[in-house]
């Protein structure tokens, strides 16, 4: 009776340590709406940050090695680069952040498509974070890059969106630590890139062919 005991507590221990193992995957945070993410306990954010992590990093790897590969494209100008230029457009929208992109080529030249509409369908400020620029520079990405037959692929749309999620993720790394929003904005922060991976295919290649 003893063994049989063991063997039925040793059971229940085994089902009891499944029923505790992480119950956040990237599908299900990237279903998570602006008001989930607002009410979610601080262990679940936790619990959340550290799935996301490695996401996060793979991320940033892949965008070093694109900027690696067209770092020398950083000081040219806008004028010396000559209009239509693919490699300048891939830099333009995938290789530096949206700061640098409104601070220093926004609507510098003519020749691109400088038209943005923010986060579409999504809030501009989720819980008043300011989403809106990165949506705006992605949009640059997908309304450009396309306009390339080299640039129409999911490596390259793949690119544009890497590096829109490396722009939210600024933003909620600017935010001060004791911002009770910090580790909700990191959540949003993947939700709106999983949307753009998951849904935007079709407005990519929306985008007319105009060059080789």
């Amino acid at each position: 009776m003893r063994v049989a005991l063991l063997v039925l507590f040793l059971l229940l221990a085994a089902c009891g340590s499944q029923t505790s193992a992480p119950s956040w995957t990237l599908e299900r945070i990237a279903a998570l709406t602006p008001e989930q993410i607002d009410a979610l306990s601080e262990g679940e954010l936790q619990e959340i940050q550290g799935v996301l992590q490695p996401e996060f990093a793979r991320v940033e790897r892949e965008l070093a090695q694109l900027q690696s590969q067209l770092e020398g494209l950083s000081g040219i100008t806008a004028q010396e680069a000559r209009w239509p230029n693919f490699d300048y457009t891939v830099y333009l929208a995938t290789a530096i952040p949206y700061t640098t992109f409104f601070a220093r080529y926004y609507r510098a030249y003519s020749g691109p498509d400088w038209s943005n509409n923010g986060c579409s369908y999504s809030p501009d400020k989720p819980l008043l974070l300011n989403f809106k620029d990165p949506c705006n520079h992605h949009d640059f990405g997908y309304r450009n890059v396309p306009q390339y037959a080299r640039g129409r692929s999911e490596t390259y749309r793949k690119y544009v969106d890497d590096r829109f999620l490396s722009n939210l993720k600024s933003v909620c790394g600017d935010l001060p630590w004791w911002d009770p929003r910090k580790d909700q904005c990191y959540v949003l922060a993947y939700t709106y890139y999983a949307a753009v991976r998951n849904l935007g295919k079709g407005a990519y290649y929306s985008t007319p062919q105009r060059y080789p």
